[in-house]
């Protein structure tokens, strides 16, 4: 379940309405704003979040690869090297 939200001009507005499903995003930021949090640390946490979301749009486009998947492609590389052995 989550809250029905419109967005108009960079604009949120919480529709008060519960409906089936899952939001499309965050919204952390607006609701901090709306809590009254200072212009200053609700501006710096939208420079943070654009900074978060252009290093993972680049990290899709260059296909880097986290620890996990390093260690996954070596534990691969291992199992392939191990049965060419048994030739």
């Amino acid at each position: 379940m989550t809250i029905e939200v419109a967005e108009e001009n960079g604009n949120v507005k919480f529709l008060h309405r519960v409906v089936e499903g899952v939001a499309d995003r965050s919204y952390g930021i607006e609701v901090a704003k709306l809590a009254g949090l200072p212009e200053e640390v609700v501006s710096r946490a939208k420079e943070v979040l654009d900074v978060i979301v252009e290093k993972s749009e680049l990290d899709k486009k260059l296909r880097v690869l986290d620890k996990e998947k390093i260690e996954r492609l070596k534990k691969r590389k291992k199992r392939t090297e191990n049965q060419m052995e048994l030739f």
